[in-house]
């Protein structure tokens, strides 16, 4: 589930590039006016304005997983579990 999320996440990112014709700074501002929270787009994009760049940061994103989207591992568990369960 972990890495499901990463890939998730990098899809996202890599769909907005796909978009803009891989211009970062256009791919930023079509993330944020799609919704996406400047807590997010830190963990991909570096910079200020229109001098995006792609900045990769694993910690942040860890950190984000963590505080977003740990209910959704925790059922993603719970389901399993229940699957285990002998009959």
């Amino acid at each position: 589930m972990h890495e499901a999320l990463h890939v998730m996440h990098y899809r996202q990112i890599q769909h907005a590039l796909n978009f803009t014709g891989g211009n970062k700074s256009r791919a930023y501002e079509y993330l944020k006016e799609h919704g996406y929270t400047q807590e997010f787009l830190k963990i991909f994009f570096e910079g200020a304005g229109d001098r995006q760049i792609f900045h990769f940061n694993p910690d942040r994103e860890h950190v984000y997983i963590m505080k977003y989207d740990h209910e959704a591992i925790s059922e993603a568990i719970r389901e399993y579990q229940m699957f285990l369960k002998p009959q």
